[in-house]
């Protein structure tokens, strides 16, 4: 232990090195580990988020979209339409639409609107995504995008 504590940086380095030097190996290690005793790493996972809580607010605020992108995956998975996107697919997405909402023509912070809800079988595909005011995505509710359009237009 004193050992370690008087060589912890160079140590450090040293499983940086390896683990770079072989990433997937290291990540089939890890994946083992965690599928052979997942309470135990569920419980490790816990401990540590509460020891540096400072640490999961800084990534969660370094990634916004994140949790939302999540969110919407587990809950396409939930009720079994599947599909999925990425961040730079909805980056791209929102070039395409040049951060606008897609139904008001706004410029305000956009969501991810499904055109056809996960509720009425639509997927978390980049296909099935549009960005939309938070007022607009609220307002259409469990619409498809023609019949919300349809909708505002009468």
């Amino acid at each position: 232990m004193a050992y370690y504590a008087a060589h912890a940086e160079e140590l450090r380095a040293k499983r940086r090195a390896k683990y770079a030097e072989n990433i997937e190996a290291s990540r089939a290690y890890n994946k083992a580990l965690y599928d052979k005793n997942p309470e135990r790493a569920r419980a490790n996972s816990r401990k540590y988020t509460a020891e540096h809580p400072d640490r999961q607010r800084k990534w969660t605020l370094d990634h916004p979209g994140f949790n939302t992108a999540m969110a919407n995956r587990r809950r396409a998975l939930r009720v079994g339409n599947g599909g999925s996107h990425t961040e730079q697919e909805w980056q791209e997405k929102l070039d395409l639409f040049a951060h606008c909402c897609a139904y008001c023509g706004e410029s305000r912070p956009l969501t991810r609107d499904h055109k056809m809800p996960l509720s009425r079988g639509g997927t978390d595909d980049i296909m099935n995504i549009i960005p939309a005011c938070r007022s607009c995505n609220s307002r259409k509710r469990t619409m498809t995008a023609t019949e919300f359009i349809a909708a505002r237009a009468a």
